[in-house]
């Protein structure tokens, strides 16, 4: 019997993939508007490409793909490739590196990397609801941001 093909609910991590994509694209966007750089796509997505590839890179190694919506570890490990590796990618090929730039770049990321994930788990933490038994959570021990409430049709 052939196998069905993926439908979207098959690959959830997809939409989070995404948004941190799109957020990188975004925050590359606003660095260039600031500076009159120009807002054409091809810029854009110069000055977007070295963090584009580290967070891509960040999800292989975390393996975000397993629990995408999670602050920690998969959020911050993201997070923290991305700004590391994207700055290295960025000064091997040419583009600045002030402090500056750095600690934006560091406290930018971490805002919008992070972010997302942290609204994904506030219906859960506030009213949200209780996990079912056996479910992962809180009630199992640990932190929220160790083990969030499951989202209601995610695994």
């Amino acid at each position: 019997m052939p196998k069905p093909p993926p439908t979207r609910s098959t690959f959830p991590w997809l939409g989070w993939f995404a948004v941190d994509l799109v957020l990188i694209l975004g925050f590359a966007a606003s660095g260039r508007n600031t500076h009159e750089s120009g807002l054409s796509p091809a810029g854009i997505l110069a000055t977007a490409a070295p963090f584009l590839i580290a967070c891509t890179t960040a999800w292989l190694v975390v393996r975000a793909w397993r629990t995408p919506s999670r602050v920690w570890p998969t959020g911050v490990g993201i997070w923290i490739i991305t700004a590391a590796l994207g700055l290295l990618l960025r000064f091997a090929t040419g583009g600045g590196m002030a402090v500056s730039f750095q600690l934006v770049t560091l406290a930018a990321l971490g805002v919008l990397l992070l972010l997302p994930r942290l609204a994904a788990m506030l219906p859960h933490r506030f009213g949200g609801g209780a996990p079912g038994p056996g479910a992962p959570g809180r009630a199992q021990g640990g932190t929220v941001l160790e083990n969030p409430i499951p989202v209601k049709g995610h695994r």
